[in-house]
């Protein structure tokens, strides 16, 4: 048994939904990451740019994973990637809650953002 085909519309969508959502994080990561480097420190900048590429990695085996669900080893793999998807994005909500509380408005909304979309492509992956 091969996997499953990735045809009709329903499946079309999800892909485009994978995509934008990916490619939107990683941007608004890339521009946070920047805005740390530039401003408060090379470490939170650093911690950004590798959150960003631990999420595509997890993306790309969640993806992977749902295109070969035909062993229980990629079931698993689906479902773990998605997981640690989710949890990055739990991060993001704590990180968010704690900006609001100390720091300020604009830094929890954008971790909020970041929830969110990271929310939608756990979601979008399923």
């Amino acid at each position: 048994m091969r996997g499953r085909k990735w045809t009709g519309s329903g499946e079309r969508a999800a892909v485009t939904a994978v995509v934008v959502l990916l490619s939107v994080y990683v941007l608004f990561n890339l521009r946070v990451a920047a805005y740390h480097l530039a401003t408060e420190g090379w470490k939170s900048g650093l911690a950004e740019m590798a959150l960003s590429l631990w999420v595509m990695l997890l993306t790309y085996l969640a993806w992977e994973a749902r295109r070969r669900h035909t062993s229980p080893s990629w079931r698993r793999t689906h479902l773990a990637a998605r997981g640690w998807l989710a949890m990055v994005s739990l991060v993001y909500l704590a990180l968010g809650l704690y900006h609001f509380t100390h720091r300020g408005t604009r830094s929890g909304v954008m971790e909020s953002l970041a929830f969110l979309v990271l929310l939608a492509l756990s979601l979008a992956l399923a």
